[in-house]
């Protein structure tokens, strides 16, 4: 359980948490505890703003734990299984990158060659037809 301090009270900074703990309340609880009548008696608490603060200080008590406070609760078979999962991941894609490694590589370097000899094929044809259109283009200017 999260320990509240004076100050997490709304209404109450440090200053007067400071006069408060030289009155001897020192906590939310011993706030909380203590008869507003005495605690209207220390200098800067009048009746409206104590009866205020008492009620912040009990709401404050009163609320639950928030879900950030409350420490995780982590059920040790879900640890586990997850565990399993990823480890299960790991081996499986360690497994198919063994077993399609080369011939995945194989097929790589093939595509890629077929590639290569495509594109030659092609600029060899553009350097043919431009040479032929110079030559066609030379013939008619001879004329």
């Amino acid at each position: 359980m999260k320990t509240i301090k004076l100050t997490d009270v709304s209404g109450i900074g440090p200053a007067k948490a400071k006069v408060l703990e030289a009155n001897g309340i020192d906590s939310v609880e011993k706030f909380v505890a203590t008869d507003a009548s005495v605690i209207c008696e220390i200098p800067g608490f009048k009746e409206a703003l104590t009866v205020n603060l008492l009620k912040n200080a009990q709401d404050l008590l009163d609320a639950p734990e928030t879900e950030a406070e409350k420490e995780p609760v982590v059920e040790e078979e879900t640890v586990t299984e997850a565990v399993e999962e990823t480890v299960t991941e790991a081996v499986e894609e360690t497994a198919i990158e063994e077993s399609s490694g080369p011939e995945a590589a194989k097929k790589d370097k093939k595509k890629s060659k077929g590639k290569k000899s495509k594109d030659k094929k092609s600029k060899n044809k553009k350097s043919k037809d431009k040479k032929s259109k110079k030559k066609k283009s030379g013939k008619k200017k001879k004329k």
